[in-house]
């Protein structure tokens, strides 16, 4: 069974999902504590990060058999891209999760500072990105 290391915050109802396809370590906090994330990203398939996490140097060095990075949230800027494309990773941002109401919390609007809570829908698009790039990346070779 394919192995998905989750290095920060998801979605649990993501996380349950991941777990009935692949052998998953989500740990919140692992982020915080180098020598298990290294320990663990050592015999990984795909690893799933937010934006704490930085995908460069040691922590690439350590990804020995990774094939996939998934980034949860905006940006690439935690992530080597160059250096994880010539070990031959992809690298997939959650494109397309973010709903106006993200937008709208992203530009200070204050009604919609509780975002989770009260949008569904960025939730549900956010659970299924998630739950699609383990799928679609990993299963191939299952």
């Amino acid at each position: 069974m394919k192995k998905i290391v989750i290095t920060e915050f998801m979605d649990e109802s993501a996380v349950v999902s991941l777990s009935t396809a692949f052998n998953v370590v989500y740990d919140p906090k692992l982020v915080d504590d180098t020598t298990r994330l290294m320990a663990f990203v050592a015999d990984a398939d795909g690893i799933i990060v937010r934006n704490r996490t930085q995908v460069r140097g040691d922590l690439l060095a350590a990804c020995a058999q990774t094939t996939v990075i998934g980034r949860l949230g905006v940006g690439l800027d935690n992530i080597d891209v160059v250096a994880c494309e010539a070990r031959g990773m992809q690298v997939i941002p959650a494109t397309g999760a973010n709903h106006r109401c993200c937008r709208m919390r992203s530009a200070g609007n204050a009604s919609h500072s509780c975002h989770r809570r009260k949008c569904a829908f960025c939730c549900r698009i956010r659970y299924r990105h998630s739950h699609a790039f383990a799928t679609r990346r990993l299963s191939v070779q299952r």
